[in-house]
């Protein structure tokens, strides 16, 4: 049973990791992971997969454009 898609600074929340702790999984300076959660850039594919595997969720779960 697939949850819904959510926005990644909800996933983030749900996990309980930290900007820092997902910046070090994915290889990417913090303030980076900042931009993503408050939706100013999107994350590469590459880094998009990565995160979706840190949060241990399906790339398709996390509304990266809303």
């Amino acid at each position: 049973n697939k949850m819904d898609k959510l926005p990644l600074r909800a996933w983030i929340a749900i996990r309980e990791i930290t900007h820092k702790e997902l910046a070090e999984i994915v290889e990417v300076d913090p303030r980076t992971v900042s931009s993503w959660a408050n939706e100013k850039k999107t994350p590469l594919k590459k880094h998009q997969k990565r995160i979706a595997s840190a949060l241990e969720v399906e790339v398709e779960q996390i509304d990266f454009e809303n």
